[in-house]
């Protein structure tokens, strides 16, 4: 039979395209073809040699097929696994067992301001200098070769020399016998968020000051999971002009504290907070002692 005649039609072009080359050159090898086979989808690969002349009528042509399924299908997960790494935005970079940088994505080359030439089999200390934050190197290693990896901060250095907060992790890579023969970094750039945190931090001790030394009346109430409203923060002018003192007021539920008439008011001005609203209002504190009225302000306090 014809070769079309028993083999589907792309994968009959693949082989009759290589034999007629094979029929003029003598021999050809590298084409590749698919079918779908009762055991799944297959790949071969044609190898065709001619016996004696081709061309003449007792030329004959061998063509042998090999099976190369499993090489495909590994070419396919090293081509995917080579995307995910160039695509990523975390920086991947691998070294041999002395630290030397052996590969560098696109991802290291944004964070740290070095090209993949510029750094291909320098040492990583030269081009990223490294910072522990919270373990010496020796501590480090140890708990490396301990556990066989390693997770944490530490701080890099970029081209310019700025510090970089990288959140790291660190594996070994072995060969097929389970020798290593160097390591994996999967670095994350974290140094805006740290900023952040440090604002963050520098402005809450900016209140926490103002909060302890201010005379003028502070305090801050919140939901519990009921929608009661309970003091969270008190400050010591609001507890004295309330008759007690902070630690007496922080925590307790302001339906325990506020008469009835004057809890009821402020329910409805914090549902208003609620709604984005900044109130002026009117409070008097220290009803059991003969009681003092207050201009106030009330504000709401995004989430952190």
């Amino acid at each position: 039979k014809r070769v079309e005649e028993v083999i589907p039609p792309k994968a009959a072009r693949v082989i009759i395209a290589a034999i007629a080359q094979a029929a003029e050159t003598g021999s050809h090898r590298g084409a590749v073809y698919e079918l779908d086979l009762p055991d799944g989808h297959r790949w071969f690969e044609l190898s065709i040699a001619a016996k004696g002349d081709p061309k003449s009528p007792e030329g004959r042509l061998i063509v042998t097929a090999r099976d190369i399924t499993d090489r495909k299908r590994a070419d396919e997960l090293i081509r995917y696994q080579a995307s995910l790494v160039a695509n990523v935005n975390d920086a991947i970079i691998s070294t041999d067992t002395d630290f030397v940088i052996r590969s560098w994505n696109a991802a290291a080359e944004r964070t740290y301001g070095w090209t993949r030439e510029e750094v291909l089999g320098k040492p990583l200390e030269e081009v990223a200098p490294i910072e522990f934050l919270d373990q010496s190197t020796e501590d480090l290693l140890q708990e490396f070769l301990e556990k066989g990896m390693w997770r944490g901060e530490l701080v890099h250095r970029h081209k310019d020399g700025r510090p970089l907060s990288i959140l790291t992790s660190v594996a070994p890579v072995r060969d097929e016998a389970g020798v290593p023969i160097g390591a994996v970094a999967i670095n994350r750039d974290i140094t805006e968020l740290k900023e952040a945190e440090l604002e963050r931090d520098i402005k809450r001790a900016e209140i926490e000051a103002v909060f302890d030394n201010t005379q003028v009346l502070l305090w801050s109430v919140r939901k519990d999971a009921e929608g009661r409203l309970y003091y969270d923060r008190v400050n010591r002018p609001f507890a004295q002009a309330a008759g007690g003192t902070p630690e007496e007021l922080q925590g307790r539920y302001l339906d325990e504290v506020r008469p009835r008439e004057e809890y009821d008011k402020e329910l409805e001005q914090y549902r208003m907070l609620n709604r984005g609203k900044i109130l002026k209002s009117e409070m008097t504190v220290g009803e059991e002692a003969g009681g003092r009225r207050f201009e106030v302000t009330l504000a709401p306090v995004p989430s952190a």
